[in-house]
């Protein structure tokens, strides 16, 4: 029996639960010893407050500044490094006009045997700076879209708009967090 058969024979047969435990912790804690740290999105100059100004619904579909605004409320409220204040008390102001939505409507054998439905919802998004005054970001164009598939027997319903508008916002929130935390 060689030495390493030997010394696992005296243990019982298994490798140390503590060897294994010290790779573990090793493996886990080495990056942060060094320095290393997982970047957080940041907003522009270190700030972490955030004003959400009256978002302007533009389009012909009533309630998507409604929707729109708790959905980004809830997105922001989900970041420990973002908080959403009030204008007095915030370093940045998000100011959101909803432009157009569109609707397309399809159902083509050719294509697919599905009856289609594309929402698209298109804006500007202005980023300022309340500190300074300045615009960040002005007039940016942001836009979202959302096909969704039904069998052909479907005729297009209430929920299914409700549905497909949900999506769209949820989109379109997406994009303007992405802008937000792409930007800088």
């Amino acid at each position: 029996m060689g030495g390493m058969a030997r010394a696992r024979a005296a243990r019982g047969g298994r490798p140390s639960g503590l060897l294994a435990l010290g790779v573990v912790m090793l493996v886990l804690l080495a990056p942060g010893g060094c320095g290393y740290h997982a970047d957080v999105p940041a907003l522009p100059g270190g700030a972490h407050e955030l004003n959400l100004q009256r978002i302007d619904n533009l389009t012909d579909m009533g309630e998507l500044d409604v929707r729109l605004r708790a959905e980004l409320e809830r997105r922001f409220s989900h970041m420990a490094h973002v908080r959403l204040v009030p204008a007095e008390r915030s370093a940045l102001a998000l100011h959101i006009a909803l432009v157009n939505l569109r609707i397309d409507r399809s159902l083509d054998p050719a294509i697919s045997a599905e009856r289609s439905f594309a929402f698209t919802l298109n804006g500007t998004l202005t980023l300022t700076d309340l500190r300074t005054g300045r615009a960040l970001i002005s007039g940016a164009p942001v836009s979202a879209q959302v096909v969704r598939l039904h069998d052909p027997s479907v005729l297009e319903t209430p929920a299914i708009r409700d549905e497909g508008l949900n999506d769209v916002v949820a989109r379109f929130a997406e994009e303007v967090e992405q802008r937000l935390f792409r930007t800088f």
